[in-house]
């Protein structure tokens, strides 16, 4: 053990390994620099971010501390509470190539690392730039007012083990237009092992987890849980209502779709005039009457959903 040891000239000596030190620890070969935070400890007056034992309380100042294409990185580090920062206003991630990670178990189910809002604000963390990776992140839209948790207009973007808390509270589940993520016009993101919605909190009104709208173009959702405590039968999983809600298309991969009351939703998702095909490849449903308004829109399997075929998704020979 010793001569191996002899490798890792840094651990023969006794020293640790920062994060930073480990290009590619999220997956890439290069990272800028790294910024901590600690919603437990951490402190936004005093501390500069740059290490554990300095770090920032909040997201929201460890982001203005980012500079737009240098692979910076913010990185969720709770050392006690609910692993949760307190955020007072909506993060707008507006600066290219920067990435947010929470160093928590990568559960997929409320990690816990992550940020959480009671604020005025309808949108509560809005991704507006291209090439940014989210990891192991619960985004928890508790206030009153959150009728938006996460919204998309970049292209690009990648999240994995995320968990889109919408509507996390009695009154934005009452209103009709709250949603746990919309993607607006942004093309091409990719969603992994994610969760969007909750079984917690009863949605009062016909409000949808994943609103699609303004040409959302060609994104993906794969082993992705859209879950559903529905107390009205309007609620939706997947509203793209408008006549410009999708270009070609929007996938879910081996996604399940879940209403876990017993108040059937009427539709699962809202496709009279999308524009484009919602591709349900290996995927299943549960908890509505129908999949869909309209089956032309929606493709299983590479071939037309009907009613009869739209339950549990089966391999379609092409």
């Amino acid at each position: 053990m010793g001569k191996a040891r002899d490798f890792i000239p840094a651990l023969k000596y006794g020293h640790k390994i920062m994060p930073e030190d480990m290009a590619g620890f999220i997956g890439l070969p290069y990272i800028g620099t790294l910024f901590y935070v600690d919603p437990y400890a951490g402190n936004d007056t005093t501390n500069s971010g740059l290490s554990q034992n300095d770090a920032l309380k909040t997201v929201s100042a460890a982001y203005d501390k980012c500079t737009s294409g240098k692979h910076d990185v913010v990185l969720i580090v709770p050392t006690g509470g609910s692993g949760r920062t307190t955020e007072t206003a909506v993060i707008t991630w507006a600066k290219r190539f920067t990435h947010l990670i929470g160093n928590a178990a990568p559960t997929g189910s409320t990690p816990r690392a992550g940020m959480g809002w009671s604020t005025t604000d309808a949108i509560c963390f809005n991704v507006t730039e291209n090439g940014c990776i989210f990891k192991n992140i619960t985004f928890n839209a508790y206030g009153a007012a959150n009728l938006g948790c996460v919204q998309v207009t970049g292209d690009y973007n990648y999240f994995e083990g995320c968990h889109f808390l919408g509507m996390n509270h009695a009154t934005s589940a009452a209103d009709t237009g709250a949603y746990c993520l919309k993607l607006s016009s942004g093309e091409e993101n990719k969603f992994v092992g994610c969760k969007i919605g909750s079984t917690i909190v009863a949605r009062t009104d016909a409000n949808a987890n994943i609103v699609l709208v303004s040409n959302a173009a060609q994104n993906s959702f794969v082993d992705c849980d859209i879950l559903v405590n529905a107390t009205n039968a309007g609620v939706l999983w997947v509203n793209a209502s408008t006549a410009t809600a999708i270009q070609v298309y929007c996938d879910f991969i081996g996604c399940r779709f879940l209403n876990f009351t017993l108040t059937a939703m009427t539709i699962g998702m809202d496709t009279a005039a999308s524009g484009g095909y919602i591709r349900m490849l290996d995927s299943s449903w549960y908890g509505a009457t129908d999949l869909a308004d309209f089956y032309p829109a929606v493709l299983s399997n590479r071939v037309a959903a009907t009613a009869a075929n739209s339950g549990v998704l089966v391999a379609v020979a092409t």
